[in-house]
Parts: structure tokens; C-alpha cells; sequence
């Protein structure tokens, strides 16, 4: 009886120290950031069921790049067309996640956020990369993956 406890406590315990080593890396992605990096849209969905888009088939094509001063460029293809924002960011921590805090000067319609007024946008950093917090105010689902 013993050995059924300890197996699935065992598992519990190794699957909990595999996420807490992910969550790690993506934290040092940003605190030890030491040159620019660029996270490019790999997928976005919308509110409908099984309306997941990657690649080409995505009604445009975005990319952030954060540099190690603080600051950061959002650019988005628009068939075509290139529009781009700059602005500053900040990486938090809480007791429950991570995320990081885009600080735009001005109005941008590149900013996805809930309200037209906020100069800002949040990214949550997960294991997964990041996502927008924009889904949930009903606008798209999107997740951004570390270029190589």
C-alpha cells in the first residue's frame, strides 16, 4: 500500500521541479539579458473554437526586439506594409507569474491591449515563450517564440 503512495508523490514531485527548471530559463531570458533578442508571432487564435493560425496563414506577421538598455520595437507586416512602435519594458515576478510590462510614449495602433486608452501591454512569460495578455478582452490569442 506504501508503494502506491510513494509512486504517484514521486511523479507529483519530478513534474513539478521539470516546470519550476522552464520557468528558470525563461526568467533568466530577461533578467540576464546581455544583447537584443528577437520573439517572433508563432500562432494566434481567435474567440472562436479551433481557429488557431501559424505561419503564413496568420493575418500578419509581428515580431518584438528587447534590448539589454530597457528598451524595445514592435513591428508588424501587414501585407506588405511595415508599421512599427518603440518603447520601454519592465520584467516582473510575482508570487503567481511573470510577465513583462511594454511602456508605449504615445498612442500606437500596434498597442494590443483591453482599453484604446493604456500606452501599455503586458507579455506573460511562461514555458512556452510568451503571450499576449489581449485574449482576455476578447481580442486575438498570441504567442511569441524566441528567433534563433
Amino acid at each position: 500500500m506504501k508503494k502506491l503512495v510513494v509512486l504517484p508523490l514521486l511523479v507529483l514531485v519530478l513534474f513539478s521541479c521539470d516546470k519550476e527548471k522552464l520557468s528558470a530559463e525563461a526568467e533568466l531570458t530577461f533578467k540576464e539579458l546581455s544583447e537584443p533578442q528577437k520573439w517572433e508571432l508563432v500562432k494566434m487564435s481567435g474567440q472562436i473554437a479551433d481557429s488557431e493560425t501559424t505561419g503564413k496563414a496568420m493575418p500578419w506577421q509581428e515580431y518584438y526586439t528587447f534590448n539589454p538598455d530597457g528598451s524595445f520595437t514592435k513591428v508588424r507586416a501587414v501585407e506588405g506594409s511595415l508599421i512599427s512602435a518603440t518603447g520601454t519594458y519592465k520584467y516582473h515576478i510575482t508570487h503567481s507569474e511573470k510577465y513583462i510590462e511594454l511602456i508605449y510614449p504615445a498612442y500606437n495602433d500596434l498597442i494590443g491591449s483591453c482599453t484604446s486608452a493604456e500606452l501599455k501591454e503586458t507579455l506573460i512569460v511562461n514555458e512556452n515563450g510568451l503571450q499576449s495578455n489581449w485574449w482576455a478582452c476578447d481580442g486575438p490569442g498570441l504567442w511569441y517564440k524566441l528567433a534563433d
